[in-house]
């Protein structure tokens, strides 16, 4: 395993549920302010609302003429804290047919300087509880007067993805970018664990690392089969957990991207948990468990056999 501070590497990053929790995303004080509207076509252009956003569309990006918005929201940022470095705002109106990549340029806060991401929102379905809820994908940034500046690809169905908010509680207003600074990395064989620069110098990464590979070699003991999954390392994020409008931490989440594929399953983990190592570990096994289940079967009629399983699991990898 190595720690690298990370600097120009990107993937996927993603939200869900997990050991009983849930997750509600639904917050009914949220507002949102319609701040731009521009039409993009064939020809490209920029899309420009100077305090937030700069959006920058290369002809042959978008095959027809299409209607960009962008919403400001009051919702606080998810990382707020912990590394949040913006405003959230919200895109609507992305093509599923993205051509070239397109330049986007987040307003900052004026301290997101380092190992800086664009985080963009994707809607995904919660592994325990089936509700709809946003996780989303960091792009890694430079920074640039003031704007992190990000290359969304079309090569990684972004398009769809915008497309697919409209499964979302949310949906009519897109999703939502915003900036996260200070993003370290520790990679395993199985495992891309992305935490706050502030947890570099902490061995409990290390503990979550140790317990996520003894889970995967134990269920594959078990005759687990995990080829139906192509993509590996899977990701995992350390970050907030918190439930919507109440002061309790979630342990945990296991989330799969809409549409679901096999390589749609992804992991978080609250950092609350930072300075316990058991609970690291046995939330790590518990919430990849939940990935492997999906791999053979995600119907909501099983979920309570996949709870408890999960919930069992956890004996296997504790330290105590």
């Amino acid at each position: 395993m190595k720690e690298i501070a990370v600097i120009s590497i990107w993937l996927v990053a993603l939200t869900t549920i997990f050991a009983g929790c849930k997750k509600d995303n639904n917050d009914p004080e949220t507002t949102f302010e319609l701040l731009a509207e521009q039409v993009i076509g064939p020809e490209g252009g920029s899309f420009i609302s100077s305090d937030h956003l700069i959006m920058d569309v290369p002809a042959g990006a978008f095959s027809n003429a299409t209607t960009l918005q962008l919403f400001y929201s009051d919702e606080e940022n998810p990382y707020t804290g912990d590394g949040g470095a913006s405003d959230v705002i919200y895109i609507k109106g992305f093509p599923d047919d993205l051509a070239k990549p397109v330049r986007v340029a987040v307003k900052h806060d004026g301290s997101a300087t380092k190992d800086a991401y664009v985080a963009m929102g994707f809607p995904a379905i919660a592994t325990a509880t089936f509700d709809t809820v946003f996780g989303h994908k960091l792009y890694p940034a430079i920074d640039s007067s003031g704007y992190l500046v990000c290359m969304i690809l079309p090569e990684e169905k972004n398009g769809r993805d915008l497309k697919g908010s409209d499964h979302s509680h949310q949906g009519r207003y897109g999703v939502p970018f915003f900036c996260i600074r200070n993003l370290f990395y520790l990679q395993t064989d199985h495992f891309l664990i992305y935490y706050n620069s502030g947890f570099h110098n902490l061995n409990t990464i290390s503990s979550l690392a140790g317990g996520l590979e003894d889970a995967y070699a134990l269920l594959k003991s078990w005759d687990f089969s995990y080829d139906s999954r192509t993509s590996w390392p899977v990701y995992v994020e350390v970050k907030p957990l918190n439930k919507t409008g109440t002061d309790e931490n979630l342990d945990g989440l296991s989330l799969r991207g809409i549409p679901y594929t096999k390589n749609s399953g992804y992991l978080e983990i609250g950092n609350h948990l930072i300075n316990d190592h058991n609970l690291l570990r046995i939330t790590g096994g518990h919430e990849f468990f939940h990935l492997v289940q999906d791999l053979y079967n995600y119907d909501e009629k099983y979920n309570w056999l996949q709870e408890a399983s999960s919930t069992w699991f956890e004996s296997y990898l504790t330290l105590n």
